[in-house]
């Protein structure tokens, strides 16, 4: 769908190669899984946050999750 529609996108497969990316060319908004290899993506939110660089970067998250707690947690974090 990002294709068809021309945008550029990156794709990061775990959560230090998005915080790599991040802060080596920000984006200008960054869709994050929650359920993601070696670091979490709650996990990968509190560094991209914790970051003058990223700290910015609007985020959007995705997930199967669909409970309301996994919900809450996201926006509690920010």
């Amino acid at each position: 769908m990002l294709l068809e529609n021309r945008y550029k996108f990156r794709k990061a497969i775990n959560g230090a190669m998005a915080l790599n990316t991040s802060k080596a060319k920000p984006p200008d908004l960054i869709l994050l899984d929650i359920m993601m290899a070696e670091m979490n993506g709650y996990e990968v939110f509190q560094h991209l946050k914790a970051n003058p660089q990223t700290k910015d970067i609007p985020v959007i998250f995705v997930s199967a999750l669909n409970e309301t707690l996994d919900k809450v947690k996201a926006f509690s974090l920010g």
